[in-house]
């Protein structure tokens, strides 16, 4: 008996339910196999038209080898009979009346299969009926118990399903309004302000240290709310709700710069520095010292003299040959200079100092020249970077630099860049990455 517990469950079953397919039999003509040949055969072909003509109704419906076989044995049978072979032609009638039994069976055994497979499926879908139909009574419901009785059983499965639904649904609203009332502290509840619950903390303890002394709830609730992950709750609850107000006084704790007045600004400065406009900033400013950090290398692989007359005409030379290094040293520059428009977008006086060292850096200059561009470049940059930084900082208290800001690859090329500048200030030779550029003979860069 199929299960009743669930009515979804009676649905699948009935859904499952296949309704057998009558197999596509023609009507057998009545024909009588000829056991012996008749006398005189003077037309053969008409001889065997009542024969041919069931096996081809046969086929018709199967594909089975008998039919092919036995189509076999006539065409041989009929040989034999044209050329006065006896013998030939009863061993074929022999074989094609044993071939045509051997269809005829499976003709009729496909029929009987089918009238099980029917008689079963009936069984089964008068099982499950008797079973919903058990299931609405349980329910009281008379709607169901109508459409049922009316034939209309997937009616009957739908309104049950959908009415199932519509309860789970409304359970599930009711669990969550319950919810909002225990944290409003308006209903009865756990949390930090629960009867019975957690002695108070230690007013010394702070960070982590207090953490690790709250209920593991209670403890992912105020970190949430320090590091601007949860929003707050309007203020009516907040003013009404114990549970509130023991996890602002903890959140207080954790972190000290943290009260109600910090609480919004510090969920929207999480969500701008997580996916919006000063996350953005911030990947620009990644992307930016990756630039900075090719554009080091090909001006390093541009080989400039002190002299910048003759750099300006073996540069000429270079690119008169065909060589790369000039153009892919442009090429960074202007990549540079791009995504630094990201990062000062908006800003027009950094937008305006940035076209400025982009129309001046020295191509021709010579290295101390180029690499006192390049670390005017990147002081540009840092600045933005302290920018964002002390934004972050003002309204989450925390104590970032602008470095922090930076993907470690990032902050291990800013670090050489800034190391490379301080070096070439104190009149060391400028640092690379490591990462040197080669050159094949025609000037091309090689990867």
């Amino acid at each position: 008996m199929p299960d009743a517990s669930s009515t979804v469950d009676l649905q699948q079953q009935l859904s499952a339910l296949k309704t057998p397919q009558a197999p596509q039999l023609a009507p057998i003509p009545t024909y009588t196999p000829q056991k012996t040949l008749p006398p005189a055969l003077a037309e053969p072909q008409k001889a065997m038209a009542g024969p041919m003509m069931l096996l081809a109704t046969l086929a018709g419906a199967f594909t089975a080898n008998p039919i092919a076989t036995g189509l076999k044995n006539a065409a041989a049978m009929n040989d034999g009979i044209i050329k006065g072979n006896d013998y030939i032609a009863h061993k074929y009638l022999t074989e094609f009346n044993a071939n045509l039994d051997s269809a005829l069976n499976a003709n009729q055994n496909a029929v009987n299969q089918y009238k099980l497979d029917l008689q079963q499926y009936q069984n089964d879908a008068s099982k499950l009926q008797n079973v919903l139909v058990s299931t609405a009574i349980q329910h009281g419901d008379d709607a169901v118990k109508a459409l049922l009785e009316a034939g209309q059983t997937k009616d009957a499965v739908q309104l049950i399903a959908a009415r199932e639904k519509a309860e789970a649904s409304l359970r599930e609203h009711q669990d969550m309004l319950n919810l909002r009332l225990q944290l409003a502290g308006l209903a009865p509840g756990g949390g930090p302000g629960k009867a019975g619950g957690q002695p108070s903390p230690n007013s010394d303890l702070h960070g982590d240290a207090l953490l690790i002394t709250l209920d593991p709830q209670t403890a992912n609730i105020v970190k949430g709310m320090v590091q601007g992950t949860i929003m707050p709750p309007t203020s009516y609850i907040l003013a009404r709700s114990p549970q509130w107000s023991k996890y602002l006084q903890l959140a207080s704790q954790y972190d000290p710069s943290f009260d109600e007045s910090t609480w919004s600004a510090r969920v929207k400065t999480r969500g701008s520095f997580s996916a919006g406009p000063d996350s953005q900033n911030v990947t620009a400013i990644n992307t930016a010292l990756a630039h900075a950090g090719r554009l080091q290398q090909s001006l390093a692989a541009l080989g400039n003299y002190s002299f910048a007359p003759a750099n300006a005409i073996a540069n000429a030379v270079l690119t008169a040959s065909g060589s790369a290094r000039p153009t892919v040293a442009r090429e960074d520059i202007d990549a540079f200079t791009s995504e630094m428009r990201k990062v000062f977008a908006g800003n027009y006086g950094g937008l305006t100092e940035l076209e400025s060292w982009r129309k001046d850096f020295p191509i021709n200059g010579s290295p101390a020249a180029q690499q006192g561009a390049l670390r005017e470049g990147i002081e540009l940059l840092s600045g933005r970077m302290d920018a964002l930084a002390d934004k972050y900082n003002r309204a989450m208290g925390t104590h970032l630099t602008g470095e922090d800001l930076l993907s470690p690859p990032a902050r291990k090329i800013y670090d050489q860049l800034t190391a490379s500048a301080a070096s070439s200030e104190n009149g060391a030779p400028a640092a690379t990455n490591g990462n040197v550029i080669n050159y094949d003979a025609q000037g091309n860069r090689v990867k």
